[in-house]
């Protein structure tokens, strides 16, 4: 999932997979339609080519012969054509619907899921913060030993949450997720959190770190 996911924003994403869905059946009635059409001319082609062969004589039989048999090969080829692009939207269809079931899955496994970077790390206490905090990391930059703290008495944002990494405050949960998670918080929801570091900067110069967040609370409810 990517970054900022929400189990509303992944229903909004099976919605507009089923409007999709909705669409391409669309298409597919109308090839159905066309075959059918292409088909109906094969047939009047064919038919005329016998009328021709009988009626026609000279010059105006063999142009007639001719037309007849750019209409044969016209309507094999589209009807054709209309097979392809229908097997070709079938197979779109299993993709999408493979698609909505994992969401379906993902939402019946997650009360609440996202996943962000920690905002404000600019404003950390400590420069050398993110070397203290890479002590605790594994090999890969991730740890689980992350605690938010609500900070109800902010200034800017009173649904503000800290992040503690290895027990180092290391920023804030986005504004534009805190009220959400704030709640959760409140509710006595079991979080579940990680936290990847990504670092740049020298010893000399000081650390900046960048952390990404996933936060999740299982569904509770037997699947």
């Amino acid at each position: 999932m990517g970054q900022g996911t929400t189990i509303s924003l992944i229903k909004e994403e099976i919605i507009q997979q089923e409007k999709q869905i909705e669409g391409i059946l669309l298409e597919i009635e109308n090839l159905r339609i066309m075959k059918k059409q292409c088909k109906n001319w094969l047939f009047f082609a064919i038919t005329m080519l016998f009328f021709s062969v009988i009626v026609f004589k000279g010059m105006f039989l063999v142009i007639m012969v001719f037309l007849c048999f750019m209409y044969v090969v016209t309507s094999y080829f589209q009807s054709d054509r209309c097979d392809g692009l229908m097997s070709h939207y079938k197979n779109e269809i299993d993709s999408i619907e493979e698609a909505i079931n994992k969401n379906r899955e993902f939402i019946a496994k997650y009360k609440y899921f996202s996943h962000f970077y920690v905002a404000g790390t600019q404003y950390r206490e400590d420069r050398f913060e993110p070397m203290r905090v890479l002590r605790c990391l594994t090999y890969g930059g991730e740890t689980t030993d992350v605690k938010l703290v609500r900070e109800p008495d902010n200034k800017y944002d009173p649904n503000a949450v800290k992040v503690l990494v290895c027990g180092y405050f290391v920023g804030y949960i986005p504004k534009t997720a805190s009220e959400e998670v704030s709640r959760l918080i409140d509710r006595g929801e079991k979080l579940n959190l990680s936290v990847d570091m990504e670092r740049q900067g020298s010893y000399d110069r000081g650390y900046r770190a960048y952390y990404e967040l996933t936060i999740y609370v299982l569904n509770d409810k037997k699947l």
